[in-house]
C-alpha cells in the first residue's frame, strides 16, 4: 500500500481515540481503564511523532487494538440501547 495510506488510517484511529476518550471522561468524569487504553492508541497510532516498530509487532498490535474497539463499540451500542 502507498504511505498515504498508512498515514490516512494513523489519522482516522487517532481522531478516533481522541473523541472516544473524550466521550469515555464525559460519561465517568474520571479517568477509567478505556480512556487510559484509548490514551495508549492515540499515542501509538499518532502520524505527527510516529513510533517506528517492526512488522510483527505492529501486526500484534493492530489484531489488539483492533479487537479492543470492537469491544469498545460494543460497549456503546448496549450503553445507548439501555
Amino acid at each position: 500500500m502507498p504511505y498515504g495510506y498508512y498515514t490516512f488510517i494513523r489519522i482516522s484511529i487517532t481522531s478516533s481515540a481522541l473523541f472516544g476518550m473524550y466521550q469515555e471522561y464525559l460519561k465517568e468524569e474520571n479517568i477509567n481503564l478505556w480512556f487510559i487504553f484509548l490514551f495508549l492508541t492515540a499515542v501509538l497510532f499518532n502520524p505527527f511523532i510516529p513510533i517506528y516498530l517492526g512488522k510483527e509487532t505492529w501486526m500484534i498490535l493492530d489484531i489488539l487494538f483492533a479487537t479492543l474497539f470492537v469491544i469498545l463499540a460494543r460497549r456503546i451500542q448496549n450503553i445507548n440501547i439501555d
